[in-house]
């Protein structure tokens, strides 16, 4: 598997043009011959573009030992296309169900010392996907903050559900507040699968 970069911003002067100097046409995509390893516009796979991207609103995160849906998500999208929505602050639809890539960074911060942050994703509110525990937080001389990602590859049913969850690792009564603005989850379907 070749390497993948995202972006949220694009900018091309002029023509973007493959190895025969073609621009292309609108909704063709950019592929890398395995020939010679150039590259060339091709018409995309049989499934529309799915994708979804909505930040999460500031939400605070008291003393929870166990995953369970959390409403922290923001219910306008930032960018979304077909088959996908965020239906309440705590549930992402999926209507076109297939292979999803399913990313999710959050940035908190504690004023407990030695508290820990974890995150998953659970579909129809099961939660058995791999846990990110990153979110480690000293508070030791002003460092108050820290950041989780969680990120994998998911079979998703059609009409199925998407929930953000997240638990404390701490000795003490611990509280951490997602910080909404530099928070978001993204989704994009990679291919078509059934379940």
């Amino acid at each position: 598997m070749g390497k993948e970069y995202t972006t949220d911003i694009l900018e091309v002067s002029g023509a973007f043009c493959d190895y025969n100097d073609d621009p292309g046409t609108a909704g063709q995509i950019f592929e890398r011959r395995a020939a010679d390893s150039s590259s060339q516009w091709v018409n995309p796979p049989n499934f529309s573009p799915v994708y979804l991207k909505t930040k999460l609103v500031n939400t605070t995160i008291v003393d929870v030992r166990e995953f369970g849906v959390t409403a922290c998500l923001n219910t306008t999208p930032e960018i979304s296309n077909g088959g996908i929505s965020v239906t309440s602050s705590s549930a992402i639809t999926i209507t076109d169900g297939g292979i999803y890539k399913v990313t999710a960074m959050v940035q908190s911060d504690s004023s407990r010392p030695r508290g820990s942050l974890n995150m998953t994703v659970g579909v129809d509110g099961v939660f058995n996907q791999a846990v990110a525990g990153m979110g480690f937080v000293r508070n030791s001389n002003g460092t108050d903050e820290a950041s989780t990602t969680w990120a994998g590859i998911l079979f998703i049913g059609a009409n199925s559900v998407l929930n953000l969850a997240f638990l404390n690792e701490s000795n003490t009564g611990f509280t951490s507040v997602i910080d909404g603005a530099k928070s978001s989850i993204t989704l994009r379907k990679i291919a078509v699968g059934f379940v």
